[in-house]
């Protein structure tokens, strides 16, 4: 009796590893096809097809009789809680990158319908950033410029190509997709369209020629890099827009990007935490003003108290990503406004003084019993999260999905709460 135990328990065992290697054999097989079929005419229209009335599809099957009245009323309003507004239309290149963005090797797989079409708007972004780019680098020369009359942008976006390149390649190599498309869309998303693209405007509208030079080299280069990147997992869009790349004469290229050996060189490890810096005070200006609700109608205008002038080279940067009316950088903290000004300090000690118009301050206290009252709410709503799941049976009855539902929640309110807290500290000065 206990040998055949032993031997069910084995036999179980077995089973579940072979259909554990079929399941990831089945999905790398799908990976594959949507890497290696371009056109995608079924994929594109069999999931163009689900953006229709999902109701009207249930009905159907209903009356087909494939569904009962009870399963027909249990989809219906699964489909209305779940997308109340059905499901968009989001393209193939978005459907296979969202796809190949899942850890194939990971047992389990959950599809977000909204990632798709966030995937989408990035397929958009990518559009908008070789639309700029053509509309502005047939007004400076194509020709390579020489590395040390790049700015400290240009030179921070190559070298934030580098890295993207390294990683993606590194990715395809070992079938970790959701690597190489992780790595492509923090460059071509973030670091790329959110921050270089907007530090080049500037140049070209101020007809500053050496520096529109350098943007324009910069931004031809990345992008025709980045394009190749994406190809395997965005074939027709990457194909259509890589076309019509406005590049130099004799410098397209269709093979899969690799870093040769002066390519390498563009890392610059010590220019990319000096960005970072900048970027960090950035992000807290950008806070300040849509605490206070300052907008350009109000000319903003930040001090910025920096001893060591490390500022001072970035401060186009700091003005454009900032959307700044002025911005003055200065060692002597006498030089900032006695009021009218509120401040922040980051982390590093730097002292941030943005001016904020009378009404808007007037405008802010108003509000402040309503954020407090929106306070008490959110604490209680918090505590009562943080008595459910540290019950004792919580772990064990709590199926995995309701966990991450609501570990989300709660960093969702500690988040609502860091922010009133913050609005709080800022009103009081």
């Amino acid at each position: 009796m206990m040998k055949r135990t032993r031997r069910t328990k084995r036999t179980k065992r077995t089973k579940r590893i072979r259909r554990t290697k079929r399941t990831i054999k089945g999905f790398e097989t799908l990976s594959h096809q949507l890497l290696a079929v371009p056109s995608s005419k079924t994929l594109n229209h069999s999931f163009d097809s689900c953006s229709q009335d999902l109701e009207a599809s249930s009905r159907a099957s209903y009356s087909s009789g494939i569904l009962s009245p009870e399963e027909l009323t249990r989809a219906i309003a699964g489909q209305k809680r779940m997308f109340p507004s059905g499901i968009p239309a989001c393209g193939a290149d978005a459907l296979r990158f969202t796809l190949c963005s899942h850890n194939i090797k990971s047992h389990f797989i959950n599809f977000d319908v909204q990632e798709c079409h966030t995937n989408r708007l990035f397929c958009n972004k990518i559009w908008q950033a070789v639309k700029y780019t053509n509309g502005v680098v047939g007004e400076v020369t194509q020709e390579t410029p020489e590395w040390e009359s790049l700015g400290p942008m240009d030179r921070w976006a190559l070298s934030r190509l580098t890295h993207m390149v390294q990683k993606a390649r590194s990715g395809m190599e070992s079938h970790d997709f959701h690597v190489a498309t992780a790595a492509i869309k923090d460059f071509m998303y973030y670091e790329f369209c959110d921050v270089y693209l907007e530090t080049t405007k500037r140049a070209f509208k101020l007809s500053d020629r050496e520096r529109a030079a350098g943007h324009g080299w910069t931004l031809t280069t990345c992008l025709d890099t980045a394009l190749r990147a994406v190809a395997p997992f965005m074939p027709r869009l990457a194909q259509h827009l890589h076309a019509r790349l406005t590049r130099p004469e004799g410098a397209r290229r269709v093979d899969y990007p690799k870093l040769a050996k002066e390519d390498r060189e563009w890392r610059d490890f010590s220019l990319e935490s000096d960005v970072a810096e900048v970027l960090e005070l950035v992000v807290a200006v950008r806070r300040l003003k849509k605490v206070f609700g300052v907008v350009a109608k109000h000319s903003p205008e930040v001090f910025v108290v920096d001893p060591a002038g490390f500022y001072c080279r970035f401060k186009d940067t700091i003005e454009d990503l900032s959307a700044l009316h002025a911005l003055t950088v200065t060692p002597d903290p006498a030089r900032i406004p006695p009021k009218d000004t509120v401040k922040d300090r980051l982390a590093s000690g730097t002292l941030i003084h943005l001016v904020v118009p009378a009404d808007l301050r007037r405008s802010l206290e108003l509000d402040l019993p309503k954020l407090e009252a929106k306070k008490a709410k959110l604490i209680k709503e918090m505590e009562k999260m943080n008595r459910m799941v540290s019950g004792d049976n919580y772990k064990v009855k709590a199926t995995a999905e309701a966990q991450r539902t609501h570990a989300k929640k709660i960093a969702t309110l500690e988040e609502k709460l860091a922010r009133i807290n913050y609005i709080q500290s800022i009103s009081n000065q």
